[in-house]
């Protein structure tokens, strides 16, 4: 942070604004007759200006609640959108694999394959067959992870057009109506048990109407307290039985339901 300037200014205030606008959105896990597992993969190509790297996103459905998310830069530099998919798809593939043997030991044991929706349709047919060696052995191996756990029938892989892929919120920014459409679709919910205290309201229409000439980056940020203090019940971990039957209702994130 040696080498700020206002555009550093603004970035922060735009999540300052963000986290207001959110601070009551929370996920709710209820009681269901069944137990299935459903992931969304996703990846935006050359997203970084600097590099040229992808960004990869996954979220993960235990039923209808999120249960686990990721986004985060890939760690080489890809040569097409199918390759940033397929990248993307083998960081997703790890953490299913990894969420099954979880819920193996909570003795849940899932007897279909866990679905995987991906939006290109290119990167599912990679995954299910190497009819396209020619054009992606330059690939690195570790990603056709993914194609062992397809043949093996742990993974399925399922086309999602582009309109519907939620993990989408998790590669890139999005338009004010389609990131709200999203964060719907997530499944985040408002809780009326969080109130916004007075006090922070304040803050909040501080930092709205404060002008980025009137404050220094460094200086700013110094003086700036947080004048208040939001009381949130404790959060809770869901707990899983040997059946669906034994799965409660809770609330993350400070929310919490009867069970």
């Amino acid at each position: 942070m040696h080498v700020y300037d206002n555009t550093h200014w603004v970035a922060a205030k735009k999540i300052l604004r963000y986290l207001q606008g959110t601070v009551d959105l929370g996920i709710k896990y209820q009681k269901e007759n069944y137990l299935s597992l459903v992931g969304l993969s996703e990846s935006d190509y050359a997203s970084d200006k600097i590099d040229r790297k992808s960004t990869s996103g996954f979220v993960f459905y235990l039923n209808d609640s999120p249960i686990t998310w990721s986004s985060q830069k890939q760690p080489i530099v890809s040569c097409s959108s199918t390759e940033a998919e397929y990248i993307a798809l083998a960081t997703a593939s790890r953490e299913a694999v990894w969420l099954r043997n979880h819920l193996a030991e909570l003795k849940i044991k899932l007897e279909n394959p866990t679905i995987i929706h991906v939006d290109n349709r290119s990167t599912i047919r990679l995954a299910r067959n190497s009819e396209f060696h020619k054009r992606t052995k330059h690939i690195d191996v570790r990603y056709h992870f993914t194609r062992e756990l397809v043949q093996n029938q742990v993974l399925k892989l399922s086309y999602l057009s582009t309109t519907e892929q939620k993990a989408d919120i998790l590669t890139k920014p999005l338009l004010k109506a389609k990131f709200e459409d999203m964060v719907k679709k997530l499944g985040l919910v408002s809780s009326p048990k969080l109130k916004i205290p007075k006090k922070k309201q304040e803050m909040d229409e501080k930092i709205k109407t404060t002008s980025d000439n009137d404050l220094k980056a460094e200086s700013s940020v110094t003086q700036i307290k947080r004048p208040y203090k939001v009381q949130r019940k404790e959060s809770r971990i869901v707990s899983f039985g040997t059946n669906a039957d034994d799965v409660s209702n809770y609330w993350i994130d400070g929310f919490i339901t009867s069970h």
